[in-house]
């Protein structure tokens, strides 16, 4: 409940348009390196945060056996709570924006778990 009532997503406003173009998945070198300048544009506490986080889901994606939760289920979860468009409204973040922000965090999961 933290992580989703902060004033702003973790992984900033305005930084939203480079997360969403960082993340091209058939240039994984290239995506890492996009990716890592991003993470050390955020602040210190956003980037600490993130790191817990990620750390928690790469941790609960190792029984994704069991508990289901695979990195594209917990991208589900949890990409509307970090990673959001200043402008987003109520019926973009149903639409094609919800889609491709899972599909970052999802791709962001897997990279660390790699």
């Amino acid at each position: 409940m933290y992580i989703r009532e902060l004033p702003e997503p973790l992984l900033r406003y305005n930084l939203y348009n480079k997360w969403i173009n960082s993340y091209v998945p058939s240039d994984i070198t290239n995506t890492k390196q996009r990716l890592k300048s991003l993470l050390s544009l955020l602040p210190r506490t956003n980037y600490k945060i993130f790191e817990a986080l990620i750390k928690l889901c790469v941790k609960i994606s190792e029984y994704s056996d069991i508990n289901m939760m695979t990195p594209g289920n917990l991208a589900i979860c949890w990409a509307p709570n970090i990673l959001k468009s200043a402008q987003e409204n109520l019926g973009e973040a149903i639409d094609l924006s919800g889609e491709r922000d899972v599909h970052l965090v999802s791709g962001l999961l897997k990279l660390y778990i790699r």
